[in-house]
């Protein structure tokens, strides 16, 4: 069993509220608004950092792409994860306010 600090269903609830289950990843690259299962990463790799500012909620797919090592080509980097992020997250918290999404993430005709 390893030592990893469980993330407290407080700060899991919250993060789960405020990205309402949505893939940072999938919201910024591919404007993909669903909900996911999907799971908790812990952006600087250290699955002991709880701290809400440490954590996103990812897809699977991209979770697994976001922990990869590759040697050829570059995956997701933390800096890059934390803007996606920061993006989902004001863009869920104007939904909330105003019942749609910010203009930028909608289509027009």
């Amino acid at each position: 069993m390893s030592g990893r600090k469980k993330v407290s269903s407080e700060i899991e609830n919250e993060l789960f509220f405020k990205s309402k289950r949505r893939c940072c990843i999938c919201y910024c690259i591919e404007n993909d608004l669903r909900e996911k299962q999907g799971q908790i990463a812990h952006l600087d790799k250290n699955k002991n950092n709880n701290n809400i500012d440490n954590l996103a909620f990812l897809c699977l797919q991209h979770h697994d792409k976001y922990d990869t090592r590759t040697s050829q080509s570059k995956n997701y980097t933390k800096a890059e994860v934390k803007i996606y992020r920061a993006l989902l997250l004001g863009g869920t918290k104007q939904e909330r306010k105003y019942g749609r999404l910010p203009s930028i993430f909608t289509k027009h005709n």
